[in-house]
Order: C-alpha cells, then structure tokens, then sequence
C-alpha cells in the first residue's frame, strides 16, 4: 500500500497551497482538527503532518492522544514547530517519527516525508542528541536500581535491621541495646553492610537507605 500524506490543520489559504504543492508530490489529503476523531481509522499505514502553529495546546495534546491509542502502524510528523519544541512531547509520543521547523523549506518537507515512507525518522541533530541522553539516563537508572536490589538482596534480615537503625541516628550502644546484641558484634555486622553495599561510613548508609528503602527510616525513642 502506498502511503498518503494528511495534513492535520485548520482550513485556510496557507493550508490549501501547502495541500496543493503536496500533492505533486504524494497522494494528500487536508484534515480539520474537528474531524480527527471520524477519521481515525483511515490513517492506519499513511503519514500525518500535525501543523503544530495551527492548533491550541490542550487540541494538539489530544489529538496526539487519541491518534497514539487508536491507531496502528501511523507516521506522525510534527510541522510549523519552534526550535524549542517541547521534547518531553516527542520523548513520550512513540508515534512521532518527524519534526519539521517553521523555516524548513518545502524541499526539506518533502524529502523528510519520503525518508518516513521509508521507515526512517526525521529529527535534527539536537533532538537525536536529547532523545539518546534521554534514553542513556533512563538506562542508568534502571542499571543503579538493579545494583541496589542485587546488593539488597545480600543482606541478611538482622543487618537489614542494623541499616535501618543506623539511619535514624542510633548509636552502636543504642542499637545494641534495641537488637539485643553486644556492641563488639553490632560493630561486626556493620562492617559486613559497609562491604556489601560498597560504602564507608554512617552517613552514606543514611543516604543509601534514603534513596533505596524509602519511609525505612523513623526517629528513635
């Protein structure tokens, strides 16, 4: 199937010549925001240009959303944006294959679509470059987390109980007394944690649990 080319955009003169030039080009087709929702099943396997200077932001969010939701296997390409186009829009709409700027030249335009046809996606340098941070951030995290649920795992149920003490600001003679332990082997089973969790001192256990076993720590009595 050939894919066509609709151009999501309110009517008017500069819409129609835009239409026009297209269809030199590709089979295209002009859609008022106010029909998207009629018309969303006849977009599956075609191309839409979503004229972002043309609809308000709560109408552009929600025509992403229902086009997101209800339709498979669509290309949608963002024209008429800013050079500083909202990239957590792009970042959490997976339909988005393109973004064309206001002073992209309609030779750009073109070509840009012709790469979509093919797969391929149409983002500048910069985006590219946000969108892979992006995405390195996010494995980072997830790689830390699972580091921190391995090392987690390691503990032993009465050092999980030493770590949690130790972050509220007990003192070796305090959880000691709290453990029912004497403070020679308090003192042994932290230096246990210290290793297993790779850290040195009180303060960083206080961190670690802060960050890994949040509403853990409660103040003493």
């Amino acid at each position: 199937m050939v894919s066509s080319v609709y151009l999501l955009t309110k009517k008017n003169l500069q819409a129609s010549v835009l239409e026009k030039s297209l269809s030199h080009e590709f089979v295209a087709f002009t859609l008022p925001p106010s029909l998207i929702e009629s018309n969303l099943g006849a977009l599956s396997g075609h191309i839409v240009l979503v004229d972002k200077a043309s609809l308000g932001c709560d109408e552009f969010t929600r025509i992403l959303q229902h086009i997101s939701e209800s339709v498979e296997d669509v290309t949608v390409a963002l024209i008429n944006t800013k050079k500083d186009q909202d990239m957590q829009i792009i970042s959490d709409c997976k339909v988005i294959k393109g973004v064309f700027y206001e002073d992209d030249s309609f030779e750009t335009l073109v070509k840009g679509i012709y790469r979509m046809m093919d797969g391929e996606y149409w983002l500048s340098r910069k985006i590219m470059s946000e969108l892979l941070e992006q995405h390195r951030k996010i494995e980072s995290d997830q790689f830390e987390d699972m580091i921190a649920d391995a090392r987690l795992d390691e503990l032993t149920p009465r050092e999980l109980e030493i770590l949690k003490l130790v972050s509220t600001g007990a003192s070796n003679t305090l959880i000691a007394d709290k453990v029912c332990l004497s403070k020679n082997t308090v003192k042994t089973h932290l230096t246990n944690l210290y290793r297993k969790l790779d850290i040195n001192n009180r303060t960083q256990a206080t961190i670690w649990v802060k960050e890994n076993l949040p509403g853990s720590s409660a103040g003493v009595g």
